[in-house]
């Protein structure tokens, strides 16, 4: 009879143990699901200047960069394009103007 108080008071120390435990790891979570909440929070509110000092920012400028220019020489040559197409178009037309006016003459 002793041998089966002392199992019974062994199994509910065992269960009280596990039990705490239990509360432990339920607060750790809650804790944690807490944290987590607040760590997604703070990564909405991201103040500009943390955001400009990434290097995933500084690579994405540098090419902004690269490509802003390459359009800019693309843009330059399309302008320059349509100025000798305007001049193409007008010399042409002053040459069909001036065989016109050598067949009536």
């Amino acid at each position: 009879l002793e041998d089966v108080a002392a199992e019974l008071e062994e199994q509910r120390e065992l269960a009280n143990n596990r039990l705490a435990e239990l509360d432990r790891l339920h607060r750790q979570h809650r804790d944690t699901l807490k944290e987590l909440e607040k760590l997604k929070m703070d990564i909405r509110q991201l103040p500009e200047s943390v955001i400009v000092e990434t290097t995933e920012y500084k690579c994405l400028q540098s090419q902004f960069s690269v490509l802003y220019n390459e359009s800019m020489q693309m843009k330059t040559a399309l302008d320059e394009t349509r100025i000798q197409l305007q001049s193409a178009k007008n010399l042409h037309m002053r040459q069909i103007e001036m065989m016109e006016s050598e067949e009536l003459a």
